[in-house]
């Protein structure tokens, strides 16, 4: 389907992901500023285990009295084990800015739109084949 048109629920009260099995990411000690980074100990094969880092960066007050937006970050890394024997590393990164007076309600809002923007159907043809038609 082209991006022209795709259909994306405005006001949606959630997003729902079902079947296969619990994942638990764990910290490993690596440390990351403002953040956390966790891996998936599941995978016993640590030079393909999944990981991701999350990252929280704070309002700032800026000179004339208003405030920066914050950001909150997750960079989840897939590592797939080629034929060739090398390893490559499939990376999602996601980042939202949001400024301080952003309802709870609103940040939802954003956030199930972000998840559909991933998740849709339509837009299957763009993230499998690069299409943007």
């Amino acid at each position: 389907m082209s991006i022209d048109g795709i259909t994306l629920l405005n006001g949606a009260t959630g997003v729902t992901v079902t079947g296969g099995t619990a994942a638990v990411f764990t910290p490993d000690g690596l440390e990351v500023k403002n953040g956390i980074h966790v891996i998936d100990t599941s995978v016993a094969d640590k030079t393909v285990r999944p990981h991701a880092t999350f990252k929280s960066k704070g309002f700032a007050a800026q000179p004339d009295g208003t405030y920066s937006k914050g950001t909150r970050s997750v960079n989840y890394t897939l590592p797939k084990s080629l034929a060739s024997s090398k390893i490559s590393y499939q990376v999602f990164r996601g980042t939202f800015e949001i400024h301080p007076e952003m309802s709870d309600a609103e940040i939802l809002q954003i956030r199930l739109m972000a998840c559909q923007l991933i998740m849709d159907a339509e837009l299957d043809n763009f993230y499998n084949n690069g299409s943007v038609k």
